[in-house]
């Protein structure tokens, strides 16, 4: 029993030093406020307002609705012609007090996105 664990040990030892592939890892969270109907992505020490709106601040009380505004998010930070603003964070507070709690670290930068016209 105990060599038959030590050649399983040592393929996998093998074969994960074999590998070139390098690990990615991106995250995001979301946070909505419906009282300034702003949807707000964190990534890392950067936070992206987008005002939502009228629909999509239907939509996203449903999941899909969500999943497609996030995904709408994500795609407006990765597009080069996406305008971005970048606001303090007491303009933040002003527009929503919960978003500015959750955004509150002072080394996070704000941008407010703004829709490219087509």
């Amino acid at each position: 029993m105990k060599v038959q664990a030590l050649i399983i040990l040592f393929v996998v030892q093998v074969s994960s030093m074999t590998t070139k592939e390098p690990i990615e890892n991106e995250r995001f969270r979301f946070r909505y406020d419906p009282q300034s109907m702003i949807l707000m992505a964190i990534n890392h020490h950067k936070c992206y307002l987008y005002a939502t709106s009228g629909s999509e601040s239907t939509d996203v009380h449903t999941t899909t609705g969500l999943h497609l505004l996030e995904l709408k998010i994500i795609t407006l930070i990765d597009d080069d012609t996406a305008m971005y603003t970048s606001i303090t964070h007491d303009a933040l507070k002003a527009e929503s007090t919960l978003l500015g709690h959750v955004c509150r670290n002072p080394n996070n930068t704000i941008y407010q996105l703004t829709v490219p016209n087509s």
